[in-house]
């Protein structure tokens, strides 16, 4: 008799394909089958509870998740048949099941066999193949045959072993265990020699002519320092979103690296920096102080780099295990005890997310008393008291949720957002709570803030257009989750309460956009509860035993 498999099927935006993806496999998928716009996976018996997890991967707990069974159908070879190779430059990545068939099109091609599943990095991403553009752009440049690299934070260990392939003398690092043993397992694979280390920066043996890092935001600032000083020659970064990009650049410009070259796909970058050579780039003092943080401090500093994992992970995805933190204090009070010392403008901030939390749960109580009315009418009015709340439209009266006007021209408005200042006020702060707080209103509650912050009705009217005519539940989901944004997909199902004559599509809209609205707090939520809980050090060891491969959803290469 077959087996019977668990099926989960959920929307995901494109750029979260490969940090949702690893989250399942950390949690034991048997198979995930990334599509264009949702994710496939399947559990074994038992199925996990991933009810965990929905406050860092904001995805697992969106209202259109839906699990099934159904029987095993080889369901790895419709896996394998969604996974090409994938070039980068001269660069090509292809699988080990299609090793065999690849013909090479060009003799000055390299061919990487590395399989995806274990640890970030097999080139679908857009990081990993800007970082290996940028490796064979040096190549050709003569600046890889022959010289040292470093490769800090390496997952999948794929650009530790591009640079190999090329002749370089690679050594990798990562504070993932699981990860290192992937690297070295896919070096020998690929036929190169590899120096695979557990441990951040102060795990390399001395400062490389080349340094690679493809992390998160947040680690390349942490490190930018230790970075730089690693590096005697080129820096190599990515991992970073198109938001953060001036942020990270200025962190490591002030280290001392100047930027030579940045690239940009799919709201991602990669940089290249050269780092000026100094009089005796070798010498003891320089290597001394970079290796004495590993010596001295290195369990403070992988608590650091999970610190900030956490903090950014309803974000990027760092898929990581939340602490157990004490229960967030009411807007406005003091931390309690224990807590992390916030300086006043940060509790402003805290205090401010609570409020949008509150004006939250507001809409979300008008829309269930809009799935609950017993006609169409009653229906339609709480739809339309949520919707005053959700956008504010031009002439309204008290404060809403969105902007119903481009947040650039809001001095002096004639409507009132709890969006726009939020974010000005989050802009303001800056600082780890500010920015992250800015990416968490970009993803995944506002998708493209651009099209918040400069055409604020076009987006709206984007988002209430996409259900205009729609006469059944199946269309209009299908036409919601093509937008990006929790914000978005929210207006778009009250838009539908609203407008449908049909009074149980009209409650399964309202229902719907409540699902969304939950999302939106759990992001907001995820902010404050890190940023207020009292600290954990003693459990930064087993913390980083819990992550697994999943470490890797952002800091690997």
């Amino acid at each position: 008799m077959a087996e019977q498999l668990h099926r989960i099927e959920g929307p995901v935006q494109r750029h979260r394909r490969e940090i949702l993806a690893a989250q399942l496999w950390a949690r034991g998928a048997v198979g995930v089958w990334e599509r264009p716009a949702t994710t496939v996976a399947w559990f074994s018996d038992p199925a996990p509870s991933l009810s965990d997890e929905a406050g860092l991967v904001p995805e697992l707990a969106a209202g259109e998740v839906v699990w099934s069974r159904e029987v095993d159908r080889d369901w790895q070879a419709a896996w394998k048949a969604t996974i090409t190779p994938i070039r980068a430059g001269r660069t090509v990545v292809v699988p080990s099941w299609l090793a065999d068939q690849h013909v090479p099109t060009d003799q000055d091609e390299l061919t990487l066999v590395l399989d995806p599943g274990q640890a970030f990095g097999t080139g679908h991403h857009a990081t990993t193949a800007l970082c290996l553009e940028l490796l064979d752009a040096l190549d050709l440049a003569g600046g890889l045959a022959g010289r040292t690299v470093a490769d800090i934070g390496c997952g999948s260990g794929i650009l530790a072993i591009a640079a190999a392939g090329r002749g370089a003398r690679a050594q990798a690092v990562d504070v993932d265990p699981d990860a290192v043993a992937v690297t070295r397992d896919n070096a020998r694979r690929n036929g190169v020699e590899v120096a695979a280390t557990t441990g951040s920066v102060a795990a390399i043996d001395a400062p490389a002519e080349v340094v690679v890092a493809n992390l998160i935001s947040d680690v390349v600032v942490a490190l930018a320092a230790e970075l730089v000083a690693a590096c005697r020659r080129v820096l190599i970064v990515s991992g970073i979103t198109t938001e953060r990009a001036d942020d990270v650049l200025a962190s490591l410009t002030a280290a001392g690296a100047e930027v030579e070259q940045v690239r940009e796909r799919d709201g991602w970058i990669a940089a290249k920096l050269v780092v000026p050579a100094s009089d005796d780039p070798r010498d003891q003092r320089r290597s001394g102080e970079t290796r004495g943080v590993g010596r001295g401090h290195g369990n403070a500093l992988r608590g650091l780099l999970l610190a900030l994992l956490l903090l950014v992970a309803a974000l990027l995805g760092a898929a990581c295990t939340t602490p157990d933190v004490e229960e967030a204090p009411e807007a406005g009070s003091e931390p309690t005890d224990g807590a992390a010392e916030l300086d006043p403008a940060s509790l402003a901030l805290v205090a401010e997310v609570e409020e949008v939390r509150e004006l939250v749960a507001e809409i979300a109580a008008e829309l269930e008393t809009a799935a609950d009315a017993g006609d169409l009418t009653t229906l339609q009015e709480a739809a339309a008291t949520a919707d005053g709340l959700l956008v504010a439209d031009p002439g309204d009266d008290g404060r809403a949720l969105f902007p119903g006007q481009a947040a650039e021209r809001t001095e002096g408005p004639d409507t009132e957002d709890a969006f726009t200042g939020l974010l000005t006020l989050a802009r303001d702060v800056g600082g780890p709570l500010g920015r992250s707080l800015v990416e968490v209103l970009r993803d995944p509650i506002a998708g493209d803030l651009g099209a918040w912050e400069l055409d604020a009705p076009g987006a709206v009217a984007n988002a209430r257009e996409a259900t205009e005519g729609v006469t059944d539940e199946e269309r209009a989901t299908e036409r919601v989750l093509a937008l990006d944004g929790e914000a978005k997909r929210a207006i778009a199902w009250v838009a539908l309460a609203r407008s449908t004559g049909d009074v149980d599509l009209a409650r399964a809209a309202a229902t719907r956009a409540t699902d969304h609205l939950e999302v939106i707090d759990i992001a907001l939520s995820g902010i404050t509860e890190r940023t207020l809980a009292p600290p954990e050090t003693d459990a930064s060891d087993d913390a980083g035993e819990e992550l697994g491969p999943g470490v890797d959803d952002g800091d690997g290469g």
